[in-house]
């Protein structure tokens, strides 16, 4: 089975992962293997585009605050309805230099 079929495979027998796909969205399961056994109090998800990521720590640390930050629009829009509120997004972009933006 190539590893694409799968992903969905695995996407599509986890409940917790419906919602995000009937937006297009899957969750980045891959990250269990490097972060499965993991425990964290908060994530931070810089980048956070649709919500692949967004999705897949809600599942993995479903108690676990979670902070995202993505400045682009249309993806934005996207990761609020996934993540349904459960997280706080900031519409901004992070980096290694200053600029005069401001995070909202």
């Amino acid at each position: 089975m190539s590893p694409r079929l799968r992903k969905y495979s695995r996407l599509l027998l986890n409940p917790g992962c419906w919602p995000a796909l009937a937006r297009g969205v899957a969750a980045t399961l891959e990250h269990d293997t490097a972060l499965g056994q993991e425990r964290f109090a908060t994530v931070i998800d810089v980048g956070a585009n649709k919500g692949q990521f967004a999705t897949y720590a809600r599942l993995r640390w479903p108690r676990a605050r979670l902070i995202c930050f993505e400045p682009l629009p249309a993806p934005r829009a996207v990761l609020e309805r996934v993540t349904r509120r459960q997280a706080k997004i900031h519409t901004c972009a992070l980096g290694s230099y200053r600029v005069r933006v401001t995070c909202v």
